[in-house]
């Protein structure tokens, strides 16, 4: 497909792409890129006089819609890095704000599971962790009301 930009001395025609790969334009002085995600068109400025700023900017979301097309997870920057004790600490300052009255009791149901998942990165924890766990704190038959707290790291998740 053919871009509806001249070539100029310093602007050249950009090369043509397949349909569905997404494409460049010229917008006044600053380089344009569209493309297509989850069937609507999308427009993005690439903030940029050159053309292969665009096309790098082009490339990039190119390569998250395919991600989204193949099931999987796109790319989000601090996703990875987030460790349970930090989603812990969030909770904990929510349920102190809202001054729910049962913080107390939650702070103290916290500490076996803060002990068991803390260092863990969040993106990493799964089913089978909390299962897993739920099964440990059962075979331990300690006395500890243990229904609020297996049901908080599931709340987590809402944080």
């Amino acid at each position: 497909m053919l871009e509806n930009v001249p070539e100029t001395k310093n602007h050249p025609q950009p090369e043509p792409r397949e349909r569905g790969e997404g494409g460049i334009y010229l917008r006044g002085k600053t380089w344009w890129i569209r493309y297509s995600f989850r069937g609507k068109p999308r427009r993005e400025s690439s903030g940029s006089s050159d053309p292969a700023v665009a096309q790098k900017r082009l490339d990039r979301r190119m390569k998250q819609v395919w991600a989204d097309r193949q099931g999987l997870q796109t790319f989000i920057p601090k996703a990875d890095k987030v460790l349970i004790s930090e989603l812990l600490d969030a909770l904990t300052k929510e349920y102190q704000r809202n001054r729910r009255r049962s913080f107390r009791t939650f702070k103290s149901h916290l500490k076996p599971i803060r002990r068991e998942f803390g260092e863990l990165r969040a993106i990493l924890l799964t089913t089978k962790h909390v299962e897993d766990y739920e099964t440990r704190r059962l075979e331990e038959d300690k006395r500890a009301p243990r229904n609020r707290e297996q049901r908080n790291p599931y709340s987590v998740a809402r944080v």
